[in-house]
């Protein structure tokens, strides 16, 4: 984790994104190790924006994929959604959770996620513990609020 929030990645985020004077996140709220079990779901949802501690708008998401064994066939695909689904919203974009993958996404007011597979909601994965779809999010900020 320390990595993550080193001045190396972050002169690197700021190259990829194009987003200069990047800060880290400090207190690691909504990063670190995450974790979804057989059946677990993480519904379309809008992750928070303003960072409450520093009051800051938070712009940058990045996404590494741990699980070396997860395959297709179990599901838990990242989606990208255009709005809430009680408002009409589309998956525009689905990632596969790949091993080694890091997914970089900037924050917007609207932007929605969801971690889902189809209409069945569920993650179809084995029962074998060692193979939960484990996650790395770390999250970035800058004192300027996006459009």
């Amino acid at each position: 984790m320390y990595e993550l929030n080193s001045s190396v990645f972050l002169q690197f985020l700021e190259n990829v994104s194009g987003i200069e004077k990047l800060l880290p996140d400090p207190y690691y709220q909504g990063g670190g190790i995450h974790q979804i079990l057989h059946g677990g779901i993480l519904d379309i949802h809008k992750d928070f924006n303003i960072y409450p501690r520093l009051d800051i708008f938070r712009q940058l998401n990045v996404i590494i994929y741990l699980n070396e064994q997860w395959g297709p066939a179990y599901g838990g695909e990242l989606e990208l959604w255009d709005a809430a689904l009680a408002d009409g919203g589309k998956c525009v974009k689905s990632i596969p959770p790949l091993f080694n993958r890091a997914v970089n996404s900037k924050r917007t007011k609207q932007a929605f996620t969801a971690i889902r597979k189809n209409d069945s909601r569920h993650l179809r994965s084995p029962a074998d513990p060692s193979r939960f779809t484990t996650t790395q999010r770390a999250s970035w900020m800058d004192s300027s609020t996006p459009p």
